[in-house]
């Protein structure tokens, strides 16, 4: 079983920063803390969940399961999420799946057994299966989903952001700044909002060229570099080009910038979360602004309601996004 000097070792830094980097310190930088999780989950390290000595015995632990925390969008939640429970006495032991669906019902499993509820964030491209619903009934933890779509038949609290009206306002922006045509950039990932861009573009009666839709093999700055290259090199161009999230939009920024054309006079961007940096960069990007704070405020709200009465009517909440316009479009 790996330890704590295993995953030192292999990220170059002393254990106690590994230490102080699970528990998300704020001493440590974001970075830092990126590495450390992704070097600790490849190797399949463990933390034990434990009170701290010095922690008021009423302490809780919510378990929190997360795909990864390399992108800006899942560690704003994590952060939040920090926040939001350690107010209500509440500690937060972080698992991540890497996008592994073996790994999420793995942490579940793990964290029925330690945590005392659960909070568990999906990606579109992962499916909560059965296995991991009736591992938590049996267990009988209160569970909290944070997912992208909406799920049939599901007893558990939940809430998901309408991605699909997200993408809808978006591209009703473009329309109403005169573009007509508008490329798409993702990744395996992410394909549930090409097939929001895809049925938007439809229903605004916008032609979809093909070579304007690019899924990268790459991920996030990688990704939206690689695709919008690829675009650019293309005989024409298009008039505006939505990537699926905000990382992906910053390096497809810097081919744009590369290639010497503005934004949004030759080509305008815009993308999906509203990560913190996304205020900063060319201009500001345009974006769809996914809502952290609301989602885990009333998250946590539920939840830990949950714990005080398990009887409770399940509810399943949708929240919507909100458009933010700057200057890349």
């Amino acid at each position: 079983m790996p330890n704590l000097s295993d995953v030192a070792q292999a990220t170059g830094v002393s254990t106690s920063t590994v230490s102080r980097a699970l528990r998300l310190d704020s001493r440590i930088s974001e970075e830092t803390i990126r590495r450390i999780h992704s070097a600790a989950n490849a190797l399949g390290y463990v933390r034990r969940i434990q009170k701290p000595a010095d922690l008021p015995q009423e302490w809780g632990c919510v378990g929190v399961i997360v795909p990864e925390v390399l992108s800006g969008y899942y560690a704003r939640l994590v952060h939040i999420a920090v926040e939001y429970f350690a107010k209500q006495n509440y500690t937060v032991a972080i698992r991540l799946t890497n996008f592994d669906q073996d790994a999420i019902l793995r942490h579940v499993k793990e964290l029925c057994a330690d945590a005392d509820c659960l909070l568990i964030v999906v990606d579109d491209s992962e499916e909560i299966t059965e296995n991991v619903f009736s591992t938590v009934s049996k267990a009988g933890k209160p569970a909290f989903f944070i997912t992208a779509r909406y799920i049939f038949h599901n007893d558990f609290d939940s809430l998901f952001i309408d991605e699909q009206r997200g993408v809808a306002m978006l591209l009703e922006h473009r329309a109403d700044r005169g573009h007509k045509s508008i490329g798409f950039v993702g990744e395996q990932q992410t394909l549930e909002r090409r097939d929001a861009y895809l049925d938007a573009m439809k229903r605004l009666r916008l032609p979809v060229l093909e070579e304007f839709v690019k899924i990268s093999p790459f991920r996030a700055e990688a990704g939206g570099y690689h695709a919008m290259c690829e675009i650019l090199a293309a005989k024409k161009r298009p008039d505006a080009v939505f990537l699926s999230y905000d990382q992906m939009a910053i390096g497809a920024i810097k081919a744009i910038k590369e290639a010497g054309l503005s934004m949004p006079d030759e080509i305008a961007v815009a993308a999906f979360d509203d990560i913190i940096v996304s205020e900063y960069i060319a201009d500001g990007l345009t974006t769809v602004q996914s809502p952290c704070e609301d989602m885990i405020a009333i998250a946590s709200r539920v939840l830990l309601n949950r714990v005080k009465d398990k009887h409770a009517a399940p509810q399943q909440i949708a929240l919507k996004p909100k458009l933010i316009v700057r200057g890349t479009t």
